[in-house]
């Protein structure tokens, strides 16, 4: 970096007899400071992510003012993406909808408290009863697809908190593009986008997770508001395995990321184990208050209640994984269904090698060439390679619990989320001045949005559905109009 003498108010230099304030807070001969006054060195393009890494550099100076600029600047990116795209799978949100109205209509709520969503359903049976009580101006709509409307607000709120929450932790860590260029990884994902439209708990359980990371690296000067921040922390990353237990996986990596992410780890070792008994002791009263609910007095009882989650489906395999991976981020197209017939011979629509060879196999192909570049530029520094170890920590239970169990749906991957925002800021930043890995990491960005918007654009999706609708049989007539409710699934 370059260096200059600080000029006092005056004009004199440091030294001087000047009485500028500046000049008497650096008297002493021979002081430097950077153009515009006394600041921290920053990074030369050639140094490793500003992060306060302990490497001898300091994060990068946001203030409140840089912070809030780019949070604005993500919900309002977020506002555009979902006012231009719809859903296109809308998984089981009509299922907890059509169970809280189920509950709240004959009292039996028992089957509300499941182990994959405990605080889901919940949810909606508490908005069921709330609107069950107030007057609505007929005709009145089926009780379960108000439930649907309330939670499917939920989720699109949460996502708009996860895009702030993400583009604030990215900002306290990363220069102000490589920031930005990590909150367009996530708002340009077909799972988030996707999932922030649908009544599901996925966008909302990712919004905790978000806001937990952006609370964990606030740094208040007060001991009292750290504790607090510590246990609010703890806190958030409770309610987001709450809402959907996979986030569970990712979040010993979330709670220890601050260790992992410097080298002088001096002081931080008791906020993280502050942060992971908050999270802990949330979870576990959270069980406790459902196992009293449901009268749990054995461990096998509780085994059969947590085993049901899984619906008696239990698919996995490296093949769902490698194709279900990318096909979180972008549209594959008949990609997953032609390799399944593929590697499963299926007799009944034969599929050759040759048939996997085209354009949805190039957007994969592209995609995947993003956070490869990105791995590629971390690994050159030790403050790289700690954002590596960071993103694995956090993305390694759930890759490997996908390798075994579903890993080819949509939203298994969506609490690894994080683990990819913070390896592609870091790459981008770590790639300054490198013209190759930047161009590979913005063309695998750029084809990912231009592939989702493709699919998801509401002239898209619209044209799918009528399409879905002249398949119907003609209805019978009869008095009175008809509706018809698609589920895209």
């Amino acid at each position: 970096p370059r260096f200059h003498l600080s000029p006092s108010r005056d004009g004199s230099r440091p030294g001087s007899r000047g009485d500028g304030s500046r000049a008497r807070a650096a008297s002493r001969p021979g002081t430097l400071y950077p153009p515009g006054g006394m600041r921290t060195p920053s990074p030369s393009s050639s140094g490793s992510p500003a992060a306060a890494l302990g490497d001898g550099w300091s994060a990068p100076s946001t203030g409140v003012r840089g912070g809030l600029r780019l949070a604005g600047f993500a919900l309002v990116l977020y506002v555009f993406a979902t006012a231009a795209t719809d859903a296109v799978f809308i998984a089981d949100a009509p299922d907890y909808a059509r169970d809280a109205a189920a509950a709240e209509s004959t009292g039996h709520v028992r089957g509300l408290m499941e182990f994959g969503h405990p605080l889901w359903r919940p949810l909606g049976y508490a908005f069921a009863r709330e609107a069950g009580t107030v007057g609505a101006v007929p005709p009145r709509p089926a009780p379960w697809l108000q439930v649907l409307s309330f939670l499917t607000g939920v989720a699109l709120a949460a996502g708009g908190i996860a895009a702030a929450a993400a583009a604030g932790w990215l900002r306290s860590r990363f220069e102000a593009g490589a920031a930005a260029f990590g909150v367009l990884w996530l708002l340009g994902a077909k799972a988030f986008l996707n999932y922030s439209q649908v009544g599901s708990p996925y966008v909302p359980g990712l919004g905790f997770l978000l806001a937990g990371l952006f609370v964990s690296m606030l740094e208040p000067e007060a001991t009292g508001a750290r504790t607090a921040r510590d246990l609010s922390a703890g806190l958030l990353f409770g309610l987001s395995a709450l809402c959907w237990t996979p986030f569970g996986l990712v979040l010993p990596g979330a709670v220890i990321a601050p260790l992992l992410l410097r080298a002088d780890r001096k002081g931080w070792l008791s906020r993280v184990l502050v942060t992971g008994l908050a999270g802990v002791g949330s979870l576990a009263v959270a069980y406790v208050v459902v196992g009293l609910r449901l009268g749990f007095a054995e461990s096998e009882s509780l085994w059969t209640w947590a085993s049901r989650a899984s619906g008696g489906r239990s698919f996995g395999g490296l093949g769902r994984l490698l194709i279900g991976l990318p096909r979180s981020f972008v549209d594959l197209g008949e990609l997953g269904r032609l390799a399944k017939r593929y590697l499963l011979a299926d007799p009944l629509c034969p599929t050759r090698l040759r048939d996997l060879l085209g354009l949805d196999l190039l957007k994969l192909l592209a995609v995947a060439a993003g956070p490869l570049a990105a791995l590629a530029a971390v690994s050159r520094t030790a403050a790289g390679q700690r954002f590596a170890l960071a993103a694995a920590a956090m993305a390694a239970p759930l890759l490997a619990f996908a390798l075994l169990w579903q890993g080819g749906d949509l939203e298994r991957y969506l609490p690894a989320t994080p683990a990819l925002l913070l390896l592609m800021a870091a790459g981008f930043q770590e790639a300054r001045g490198r013209r190759g890995p930047r161009g590979v990491m913005l063309a695998s960005l750029a084809v990912m949005l231009a592939a989702n918007a493709a699919v998801l654009s509401r002239p898209a999706v619209r044209r799918r559905q009528e399409a879905a609708l002249t398949r119907l049989p003609a209805s019978p007539g009869g008095p009175g109009s008809r509706s018809v409710f698609v589920v895209p699934h």
